[in-house]
């Protein structure tokens, strides 16, 4: 018979209530119903980021259980017999696992009439569950942390004396008053903002589209406006409002919205053609941050090639507005200074890491990741984010355990949300590595299709599918480049093989040129880009010279190409692929062996 459990005021730490979902997920029950995964996850994790008590049924069926936005909750009991159903699942659980709430030491249950889950800690003790990121030996189990209070004696009867103690607590009490009150005074005057979780993205409201010119006008409008909704909610980075309030029927409104996106189309013919003009402003200042004016002229199909969508048209406006590194994200990392607050501000302080490798802010990034994880330990951006730091070197130690941890943070983040585009891509990345390419490739396509917008996303899959020999990832990371030339410099060197492997030396050449030079954390990786533009170029001197630098830049010897390639994050698979190339053109040569001839580009 299980323990007598008793609720925790406090609740028991995020780490063990992440460890009991796993073990729950883990069971063949659980295994055969992905949407009751689905619905836990959501429900855990909201409870956890302070949501559990707004949580209301339109929430749940639209969140937490995939229905479109149009669902009724007033006439449609869904979300309540799937609730139902899990409770009872959870029950069965318990009831055929009597120590099963005993090994992490929490036991999950969700209350009849209610959605939220109840975290409750049984009386015997357990032992203490590690930290979820990064292990270190002096993690301690929170409850050691807060100890209870010890027993206060009687309190001690002074005699009366002449003293005007009432005036002393008065006085104290009034300087403690002023002090507050300066303190709040001064308070008001700083800019940064308050510490965020990464759930509490900044709020858009996505306002009218206006129409002038007739029906058409009104026609392409709407289709502008519901293809801007749909984008929008596709990334982590903003939280989505609409400007009418019936649209928001059972979502708490405690954020004001930061942002208003308004629209108009024109069909009238006085811009020569069809247009949507789009305007972002910052609702808190009155500023307009950015405009952009899209052509959304119908084109007729060119030389075979299919014609133009209204999605082709928008979408590097939508880019711009979203992606990591576009006018949000950019806006929201001037406000939210000091860097390295964990929460939204630190996975924004991730974003630059991951695509400028900057060395001085390592430790910054580090463990503000850390610290994000253990603050919200079912978030699956910032799980994704510390499956990364655990296969950088420089960070997480790389290698084999590395890849075993990254492996689990990536797979926690999936348990967390698995309709989560990060997520996915990060579980992408180490089935890949992991030489799962079949997996990896269904997992990564999966995850941009989610959000189709980030072409950071779309870079990291293209190029994982280039390790795996698979054609299509070429022309992915090739979109993605185009899109956004400053992706990490060393997709750049995959890419250019990838291309002449294909057969496109130009093609191959038209990428060497419009990558940008990065920082000093990407100087090796763009060091190593240059050196396969040059051999496909044909010019094996400069080749060499920029394999010399490479070479310098990882502390390795020029002719150990393996050990240089491997210093900067590149699959084994994919370096024999890249030495076999460097020594066939003949800028990596064994002793005595003679080079080939240079008078044409490389193939």
């Amino acid at each position: 018979m299980a323990a007598e459990e008793k609720p925790q005021e406090t609740g028991p730490e995020p780490g063990r209530i992440m460890a009991e979902l796993e073990a729950i997920f883990r069971t063949p029950e659980f295994e055969r119903a992905p949407v009751m995964r689905q619905l836990l996850s959501f429900l855990v994790r909201t409870t956890l980021a302070g949501g559990g008590d707004e949580l209301k049924a339109y929430t749940v069926a639209v969140e937490g259980l995939g229905r479109d936005p149009d669902f009724d909750s007033q006439s449609d009991s869904y979300p309540r017999v799937q609730v139902g159903r899990l409770r009872k699942m959870l029950d069965a659980y318990y009831a055929n696992n009597a120590n099963a709430s005993l090994e992490n030491g929490v036991r999950l249950h969700v209350k009849q009439g209610s959605y939220r889950v109840h975290f409750a800690l049984p009386d015997t003790p357990s032992a203490p569950l590690r930290s979820p990121v990064w292990e270190q030996a002096e993690d301690v189990p929170a409850r050691t942390l807060f100890p209870e209070s010890p027993r206060r004696s009687p309190p001690l009867r002074l005699p009366r004396a002449p003293f005007p103690w009432r005036l002393v607590v008065i006085g104290t009490i009034l300087l403690i008053a002023f002090i507050a009150l300066v303190w709040i005074v001064r308070s008001a005057g700083d800019l940064r903002a308050p510490l965020r979780q990464v759930s509490q993205a900044p709020v858009l409201e996505l306002g009218e589209i206006t129409a002038n010119g007739g029906p058409d006008a009104r026609v392409l409008a709407a289709a502008g406006r519901t293809l801007l909704e749909d984008a929008l909610h596709r990334s982590w980075l903003i939280r989505v409002r609409e400007s009418d309030p019936a649209s928001s029927r059972d979502l708490p409104d405690v954020d004001q919205p930061i942002y208003r996106l308004i629209g108009r189309a024109d069909t009238s013919g006085a811009f020569g053609g069809r247009q949507i003009a789009l305007t972002l402003l910052d609702l808190q200042t009155g500023d307009q941050l950015w405009s952009d004016v899209i052509d959304v002229t119908p084109q007729a199909s060119v030389a075979g090639q299919p014609s133009t969508t209204l999605t082709d048209r928008m979408r590097p406006a939508i880019i711009a507005l979203i992606s990591p590194f576009g006018v949000i994200a950019s806006h929201q990392r001037s406000l939210l200074q000091p860097v390295g607050e964990p929460g939204y501000a630190c996975m924004l302080d991730y974003e630059e890491y991951f695509r400028y490798r900057d060395p001085a802010a390592r430790t910054r990034v580090r463990d503000c990741v850390r610290e994000t994880v253990l603050r919200e330990p079912m978030d699956p951006v910032a799980l994704a984010a510390a499956a990364f730091m655990n296969l950088d070197p420089a960070i997480g130690g790389g290698g084999p355990d590395g890849l075993t941890r990254a492996a689990d943070h990536a797979r926690r983040a999936v348990a967390a949300n698995s309709k989560n585009a990060e997520a996915l891509v990060a579980d992408s990345r180490v089935a890949m590595m992991h030489g799962q390419c079949t997996r990896g490739r269904d997992l990564g396509l999966r995850g941009t299709s989610l959000n189709p917008y980030n072409p950071e996303l779309a870079g990291m899959v293209g190029y994982l599918l280039i390790t795996c020999g698979d054609p299509d990832g070429a022309t992915m990371l090739q979109r993605a480049v185009a899109e956004d030339p400053d992706v990490p410099a060393f997709y750049g060197a995959a890419l250019i093989l990838a291309l002449v492997e294909r057969g496109e030396t130009p093609a191959a050449l038209h990428v060497a040129d419009t990558i940008r030079p990065p920082g000093a954390g990407m100087y090796g990786q763009y060091e190593v880009t240059q050196t396969f533009a040059e051999a496909a170029r044909g010019n094996i001197p400069a080749a060499r010279a920029h394999w010399a630098k490479a070479s310098r830049t990882a502390g390795k010897s020029a002719t150990d190409v393996n050990a240089v390639l491997s210093r900067y994050f590149y699959v084994e698979s994919l370096r024999a692929r890249m030495a076999a190339y460097l020594r066939r053109t003949g800028v990596i040569t064994e002793p005595g062996a003679t080079p080939p001839a240079t008078d044409r580009p490389a193939s």
